[in-house]
């Protein structure tokens, strides 16, 4: 009896082990991909190196306003598979959703079809979008949104995955099918990166602060968006800022902000204005 019962328990065992892999599980044959856009934010480890987790984005904010003198950017949309990589070159299809974009295709943005492969023995690739610095962008922002549609090789996954690859961690819903690009020539507060860090030494964020201290340190807009202005540059930007604000203001020409007030900092680099009182 005891040796039928165990013979009961195997059987009942793959069954089931049966059933969750035709009805639970999603495989891939290798005809057909999973395919997916996805932007990697940052990646984090704790001080002994242990790495912490990746955080993704399925948007992106992009400024002319500290650019310089281009008339056009490129933005790289990340299109990643899952499932088999192959030995040869396989066509995606990626298309824009009119219906919700504002951006008019060969006016504010253009793509080529024809870049959307993904190469042969490739995981991962990039779609460039190129983004034309046009006159009504100093008083509008656009937006273009793009989506993939299934092929012979790639059927659209991750409609919705959470922002981190924690386990732990909770995150935000994104789309892994569809991609949003937002720009302008407006600046925009960068949030975290000033709100945490730089206020420290210059306060309040303004256009025309940041405007500045892009062209003293040669950072760029998307520097502050991308958390890529070092911590460690930020008092002695505020400093040389501070010197401009100051020499400025002692030969009688005081730079002003957006709202017509002198520029003004914290301290202990606060501009000495006494002489305009």
């Amino acid at each position: 009896m005891k040796s039928l019962r165990y013979l009961f328990y195997i059987l009942t065992g793959i069954c089931f082990f049966t059933a969750c892999s035709e009805e639970s599980f999603t495989t891939f044959n290798g005809e057909l991909s999973g395919i997916y856009i996805q932007r990697n934010v940052s990646s984090s480890m704790n001080n002994d190196g242990y790495y912490l987790g990746t955080t993704y984005a399925d948007s992106v904010n992009y400024s002319f306003a500290s650019a310089g003198d281009i008339t056009q950017a490129t933005v790289p949309l990340t299109i990643k598979i899952m499932g088999n990589i192959v030995d040869y070159d396989r066509p995606f299809v990626l298309k824009v959703d009119e219906s919700k974009s504002t951006a008019i295709r060969g006016t504010h943005f253009d793509y080529d079809e024809n870049a959307c492969v993904m190469p042969a023995n490739a995981a991962q690739t990039t779609v460039p979008i190129t983004l034309f610095r046009h006159a009504d962008l100093t008083t509008a922002y656009y937006r273009v949104e793009f989506f993939l549609e299934a092929n012979e090789f790639f059927t659209p996954e991750l409609e919705q995955y959470k922002n981190t690859d924690s386990w732990t961690a909770t995150g935000d819903t994104l789309c892994g099918t569809r991609y949003a690009i937002r720009f302008s020539e407006i600046l925009t507060n960068p949030g975290m990166w000033w709100d945490l860090y730089m206020a420290e030494y210059c306060g309040e964020w303004t256009a025309n602060k940041e405007t500045l201290l892009n062209q003293i340190m040669g950072w760029t807009h998307s520097d502050w968006t991308g958390w890529r202005v070092p911590y460690g540059q930020m008092a002695f930007a505020a400093k040389q800022l501070r010197k401009m604000l100051q020499e400025a203001a002692d030969a009688g020409t005081p730079i002003l902000d957006a709202d017509g007030s002198y520029m003004q900092l914290i301290p202990p680099y606060e501009v000495d204005y006494s002489a305009y009182n």
